[in-house]
């Protein structure tokens, strides 16, 4: 019968020891922080920059153009350049630089037809290369078909490509045959940038 006796004590030691405790130190630890609130220093040379990110910069402009795709009997590809959405061309503005990072594609062929890939380029004089312009080749994906059975492809495409002012950009998608009609569209979308 002693036993539960020993063990009432010391649980009355405990918590007295806890209310104790908590009447001393009222903030359980807590660091009292420094006037005028708390503060971060960093430090570093310009030889060593703080890294930073720039994800709002107000000289990039958002675009986005569409090239409408047509297939005609008797071709195995479609081709177009790119316009605003107004019909207008997506020419890239005078003084600056199209910065393309997304391209997204669909077309809808006749059954038993494949659309092959995408094909998008852009025109960039590099100074000191022969190199005029980028060219994307980009696979497309059956996604099953339409309510009439047509074949529906698609593609999504991450990138990074160049237009420079006065240029246009230009989307082709090849396909297995060259028999029927079908249609699609191009999808591209980033920013322009101020030439300096």
């Amino acid at each position: 019968m002693k036993k539960p006796a020993v063990y009432s004590r010391l649980a009355l030691v405990v918590l007295l020891s806890v209310a104790a405790l908590v009447i001393v130190n009222p903030r359980g630890g807590q660091a009292t922080p420094p006037p005028g609130g708390p503060s971060v220093e960093i430090v570093n040379t310009a030889a060593n920059p703080v890294p930073q990110l720039d994800v709002n910069n107000p000289a990039r402009q958002p675009f986005y153009c569409i090239a409408p795709q047509q297939f005609s009997d008797g071709s195995n590809a479609s081709g177009t350049q790119f316009e605003f959405t107004d019909g207008t061309a997506c020419n890239v503005p005078n003084g600056k630089v199209a910065v393309v990072e997304l391209i997204t594609a669909e077309a809808t062929l006749p059954p038993g037809q494949q659309a092959s890939y995408l094909q998008v380029s852009a025109h960039l004089t590099i100074p000191g290369h022969n190199d005029s312009g980028t060219t994307f080749n980009i696979v497309m994906t059956p996604a099953g078909s339409d309510i009439s059975g047509n074949g529906v492809f698609v593609a999504t495409q991450p990138v990074r490509m160049y237009c420079e002012m006065n240029e246009n950009m230009m989307a082709a998608i090849f396909r297995s045959s060259v028999s029927g009609t079908g249609g699609g569209g191009v999808q591209i979308s980033g920013y322009y940038v101020s030439l300096p």
